[in-house]
């Protein structure tokens, strides 16, 4: 398993993970979130995910915001977008997605 930044090539294989994901509502998964990145031009500057045999298994969203405390702006960001596909599960793969987001060497994401 390797957990890095996304590609910019890999829109589609991270809507294919995505995919898996029930919506209760019916929506299609693909269809909810591509809604969102057709409103962002660089989505893989936010997600961090993680590779296994080639294939996308788990994903985190980083909303990237800065705020004011006492004046002085400060660089946060909301998580979202926590998915891993079910083959995938109990393998601590979520766990290691979200540790990487808070790696210095991913400071673009």
């Amino acid at each position: 398993m390797y957990v890095r930044p996304l590609r910019h090539d890999e829109r589609e294989p991270l809507l294919d993970l995505l995919d898996g994901w029930e919506q209760a509502d019916g929506w299609s998964a693909r269809t909810f979130f591509a809604r969102y990145f057709d409103e962002d031009p660089t989505p893989e500057q936010n997600f961090v995910v993680a590779e296994d045999e080639g294939r996308l298994v788990s994903c985190v969203q980083i909303f990237p915001q800065r705020i004011r405390i006492a004046g002085v702006p400060v660089s946060m960001g909301g998580v979202g977008t926590v998915y891993t596909a079910p083959q995938a599960r109990g393998r601590g793969i979520a766990s290691a997605v979200l540790r990487a987001v808070l790696n210095p060497d991913m400071a673009s994401i």
